[in-house]
């Protein structure tokens, strides 16, 4: 904004702030909700409502106190069109005050008195048309302030975004946690001495609804049976494993129209310095592939428990199962696109959650008591320390798999006992649980997460052996080569496609997160740590990478899962030995039964939690107080929810363009140059005298003339991943040269040299000439695969090779690039790592 525009702002809100103090003390309390609006006035509106009259406020008032009260929000259930449009103009000023406001607040003496003008109207319209009407939005922009807001409002108009979301509230007793029907009702345990709680259900069949009325959701719904495997006897999703099969089989799924549910739940604090906990219930839907399985449009929302407590699992869950038998047995009459009428039946396959989540919804003793195990019945023992115990799980090859009937039966056995004894379980069962009404089997659709019991597991656990000074006594600790090690890892340039650079084990240690613990375990650690990490330590990391990665394959196959299995076993059994029984938690404990987990469930990436923890980080950051943040948290994750089908229904033009590239990423934005064949060239061309090889790799294997426009070009896209040549420089830290293609079925690993556009112009065309035939290719360098140490343990880490350079170049067309690969150079040894799979999000 220049600065005669911010001068000609502060002197008006100076200005209206005084008259507005004039017309308060005048007793003058009239305002102009669109001009509030317009000019970055913030009415004072309550989650889901908006300012009511003076005999509400003082309703509300009497109620503030008590937590989870909801002002009187309900009190009033007719129609109230003006709130209606209240709440649609505070949809359009949210999203335009934010200029305003930061410099309002720099005016103004505090919030209150912000809060206070809000309340007023700004009376001189005369003057305010005259400064404002025709101001730019921003400099350059072709529209003004009132013309932005006033399409925001038309928009929200047209499309009726009222600001409200379709929910249920339950209401519970906040102590005695005896549901009730009402907020006004007494609980007849406590006779009302305590504060009355709810936790919010949002409808499942209103939100498939909207999804079915998408087009070609209907028809994405189908590809189970329209995709192509990889190999016919391999399990390459859900589909294809156990527990999916036998939900075919019985007529459930083998009806087109019906879909399947795996279900996800954890819970995450709202504030740093607060006790309040959201626990909110995500449902995908497995018949969209994967990566429209994770799209947020496509997820979900059961349900949101808020808190300064954890949620009472059975509470929390029966509304929700009782919406899902209904799903189940009645189905949902949907209208396709088309006009179409359709009965959809769903019903939940799998849950996933991180071990608390997992034992308060299974109603299992925690991690940290016996029998704390989700898939067997082995006790484990408690380790005595200085001045307590803890719970550890000695290896044993003998322990027998937890059944359903079983689960069912320990749990009503639980409920009897803790009649006399309120701490009683029965092999680790609390009690019954209401997820096993969900679920077709308690303990073969329970997914195990390697975010949680691998990486933030197991993964962080072995750094902190190695580099935490404190076990520096210890055979196995490095702590002492940790800057050898650190100075490995900052020579690593990843491709574009990870998120994250690697971080120093010496001083970052405390800021990673679980997708630098996977980088670390699948890609830096087995390298890095060679010929540092004494040799028995080394070998028996390199166990459980390769087993990991054979369950975490786009396709495995069941001989893999029965190496796997092995070398789990023997990963966790020598455990015991290098490191100690100390350090044989549940996450070690869990990872013996990922095999069979996969012959369940599918390969590891189908019930991955990356994605739902992020969605939880994206959705707490529209929560912006503690007042009814669950009101906050269920609209706004509506509108998050929605936000790309809202866009969608924008007509084509800038204000659609600019909401889509608000939508990507960074590292997603780039100068597309053209786009040729569903490759996308990024940046600009460079005149090109190419060298004699280039051409004659050119010509022999593509029949490329000498004649004709060759120009060179350093970065393509090719669904979604971006791919540079060896020449590109601006980028210092990442590089995406090293790559694999296929030559027919066989896969070459190398460096692309160079990328080169060739098209038949001649000297009559101009120089940005599209209407001559041409065509994009690639040089690579070829690097070939050598053995070395892994090969002599029997292991095998599909993945990862360790190559050498050749003086081979090919030449190769942009469909046949495979993946883009991680370089890593160690003491002179160079390895390529090519992505464990290419589905899972972290």
């Amino acid at each position: 904004m220049s600065d005669q525009s911010s001068r000609r702002r502060k002197w008006y809100r100076r200005k209206t702030r005084d008259e507005t103090f004039r017309q308060r003390d005048s007793g003058d309390s009239s305002s102009d909700s669109e001009t509030d609006l317009l000019y970055g006035k913030r009415p004072h509106l309550q989650p889901n409502n908006i300012s009511q009259e003076k005999s509400e406020q003082s309703e509300s008032a009497s109620n503030s106190e008590r937590e989870g009260n909801l002002d009187g929000e309900q009190s009033d259930n007719a129609e109230r069109s003006d709130e209606d449009v209240g709440q649609e103009l505070q949809v359009a000023e949210d999203n335009h005050a934010e200029v305003g406001e930061a410099e309002e607040h720099q005016d103004s003496g505090s919030e209150v008195e912000s809060s206070d003008e809000s309340e007023h109207q700004i009376s001189d319209e005369d003057d305010l048309e005259d400064i404002h009407d025709n101001e730019p939005l921003y400099d350059g922009a072709r529209i003004t302030l009132r013309e932005s807001a006033l399409a925001i409002l038309s928009f929200a108009l047209t499309h009726k975004l009222s600001g409200k979301t379709d929910t249920v509230r339950h209401y519970y007793c906040s102590t005695c946690e005896v549901s009730l029907e009402a907020e006004s009702s007494v609980c007849d345990n406590c006779n009302g001495q305590h504060e009355v709680s709810y936790f919010i259900e949002f409808p499942i069949a209103k939100q498939l609804q909207v999804m079915y009325k998408r087009p070609l959701f209907y028809e994405s719904l189908q590809f189970k049976h329209n995709r192509v495997k990889w190999d016919d006897h391999n399990i390459e999703d859900m589909y294809d494993a156990e527990v999916y099969k036998e939900c075919t089989n019985d007529g459930f799924l083998s009806n087109p129209n019906n879909i399947s549910f795996n279900m996800f739940f954890d819970g995450v604090a709202v504030f740093k310095n607060s006790k309040l906990q959201l626990w909110p219930i995500y449902l995908s839907i497995n018949e969209l592939k994967y990566k429209d399985r994770i799209k947020k449009e496509n997820i979900v929302i059961a349900g949101i428990w808020f808190g300064k407590h954890k949620p009472n699992a059975n509470l929390f869950l029966r509304p929700i199962c009782v919406t899902l038998d209904r799903l189940r047995f009645e189905g949902l009459n949907l209208e396709l696109p088309n006009g179409q009428a359709v009965n959809v039946k769903a019903r939940v396959l799998a849950a996933v959650g991180d071990l608390p989540a997992k034992a308060l919804f299974m109603r299992l003793i925690q991690y940290n008591g016996l029998y704390s195990c989700f898939y067997c019945t082995s006790s484990g023992a408690r380790y005595a320390l200085t001045k307590s115990t803890i719970q550890v799980f000695p290896y044993t090859r003998n322990f027998e798999i937890r059944k359903h009937a079983d689960m069912i039966n320990f749990g009503r056995e639980a409920l009897h006992a803790r009649q006399l004894d309120p701490e009683a379980t029965v092999f680790g069962v609390k009690g019954p649980s209401q997820l096993a009404a969900c679920l077709p089997d308690l303990i073969r659709s329970g997914g195990l997460d390697l975010m949680h019991s691998c990486f933030l597991g197991l993964m962080s656990t072995l750094i902190d052996l190695w580099f935490n000074t404190v076990h520096s006594e210890s055979p196995f600790s490095i702590a002492n080569r940790v800057d050898i090690v650190d100075s490995r890892l900052k020579k690593i340039k990843p491709p574009f496609s990870f998120q994250r650079l690697p971080r120093s084990l010496k001083s970052e240690v405390a800021m990673m997160k679980a997708s630098d613990y996977k980088m670390f375990f699948f890609y830096y650690a087995i390298p890095v740590l060679c010929d540092i990490l004494p040799a028995p330590y080394w070998n028996h990391l390199c166990k459980i990478v390769s087993a990991i990665s054979l369950l975490s394959k786009n396709s495995v196959s069941l001989e893999e899962i029965e190496i796997s299995e092995e070398l789990i076993h023997s990963y966790v059994s020598e455990f015991q030995d290098l490191y100690g029984v100390r350090y044989l938690r549940l996450n070690l404990h869990q990872l013996l039964h990922m095999p069979l987990v996969v012959r369940n469930l599918g390969p590891s990436w189908v019930y991955s939690c990356f994605f739902y923890e992020s969605l939880n980080g994206q959705l707490l950051q529209l929560v912006h107080g503690t007042r009814h943040a669950a009101l906050q948290m269920s609209s706004a994750a509506a509108a998050c929810m929605n936000l790309t089908v809202n866009i969608s229904k924008l007509a084509d033009g800038e204000a659609k363009e600019l909401c889509l590239r608000f939508l990507e990423t960074v590292n997603r934005r780039h100068k597309i140059a053209e786009v040729i064949d569903d490759i996308s060239v990024l940046g600009l061309y460079q005149n090109a005298r190419l060298p004699r090889y280039v051409r004659r790799l050119l010509q022999e294997n593509f029949n490329v003339p000498n004649e004709g426009r060759f120009r060179y070009f350093f970065r393509l896209k090719k669904k979604g991943l971006v791919f540079s040549s060896e020449d590109y420089l601006r980028c210092k830290k990442k590089q995406s040269c090293f790559v694999q293609i296929l030559q027919g079925d066989m896969p070459v690993l190398g460096k692309i040299k160079s990328f080169v556009r060739w098209s038949s112009c001649d000297v009559r065309c101009p120089k940005l000439c599209n209407d001559c035939p041409k065509r994009l290719f690639g040089v690579l360098n070829v690097y070939d695969r050598v053995t070395w140490k892994l090969h002599d343990l029997g292991l095998n880490i599909p993945h990862m090779s360790k190559v050498t350079p050749t003086d081979k170049f090919i030449a190769f067309t942009p469909d046949s690039l495979a993946c883009d690969c991680v370089y890593l150079e160690v003491d002179n040894n160079e390895y390529i790592y090519c992505p464990v799979n290419n589905l899972e999000v972290e």
